[in-house]
């Protein structure tokens, strides 16, 4: 595996980049992956049993924060 420059974005950045372009993705995502009362995400739940697995922020979470960074910082509006 390669090393990540500081001046090349990574894969995730690139995604994100991507995502930005996609407002209703974004809304989505950060409204299914919230926080529950113990800290875990609401949207990554644990296969056939509902319960929530990873905790918050998760991945996805994490993914469309930077996307709304993304497209805010590109005037995507």
């Amino acid at each position: 595996m390669g090393t990540i420059s500081s001046e090349s974005p990574t894969r995730f950045e690139r995604l994100a980049d991507v995502l930005a372009l996609m407002p209703d993705v974004i809304a989505r995502l950060l409204a299914d992956h919230t926080s529950d009362s113990s800290g875990r995400c609401r949207g990554c739940t644990r296969p056939g049993t509902g319960y929530p697995a990873a905790v918050h922020p998760c991945t996805l979470h994490r993914l469309a924060t930077m996307a709304l960074i993304a497209r805010k910082r590109t005037n995507h509006s």
